[in-house]
């Protein structure tokens, strides 16, 4: 019995010392974000994503975010836009993914997929309240988009 209780504070100790680890390297990518080291960032995002649970599926879209971000802030439109599509397919997505997954394409020169995004886009913010400025800036896009002067 006594075996049992000491293997079971060992895993409590043990899980609990993984899960700061986690939360480590994530304050670490979000501190080399916030500092422009989005190089650096996009390894350990990548990182903290790779030991995140799959059930945690708001933290793993908020990382999957935060890569396509770093992506983009790069100047890596082709990897951004990998990234944002997986932000986007989650349930826990940001109306601000799919905007600049649009971006992305646009950059890539994928305007069909563009055009797409654009209106789902506007679509998703105007269901978010608080969002009226956001999706006026979308709609003067997708204007732009459709009358060919991108």
């Amino acid at each position: 019995m006594k075996q049992l209780f000491l293997l079971l504070i060992i895993l409590t100790l043990a899980s609990s010392t993984w899960i700061s680890a986690q939360k480590r390297k994530a304050d670490r990518a979000y501190s080399a974000f916030a500092a422009g080291e989005y190089y650096d960032a996009t390894d350990l995002f990548k990182d903290a994503y790779s030991k995140t649970k799959k059930a945690d599926k708001n933290s793993r879209t908020e990382l999957v975010f935060m890569i396509a971000e770093c992506y983009r802030l790069t100047n890596d439109p082709k990897n951004a836009e990998t990234w944002y599509k997986l932000a986007v397919k989650s349930s826990y997505s940001k109306p601000e993914a799919q905007f600049w997954l649009a971006e992305s394409m646009k950059r890539m020169g994928n305007i069909h997929w563009l055009l797409m995004n654009l209106k789902n886009t506007n679509r998703l913010l105007l269901q978010t309240r608080g969002q009226n400025r956001k999706s006026d800036h979308v709609n003067c896009r997708l204007i732009g988009c459709e009358s060919g002067s991108l």
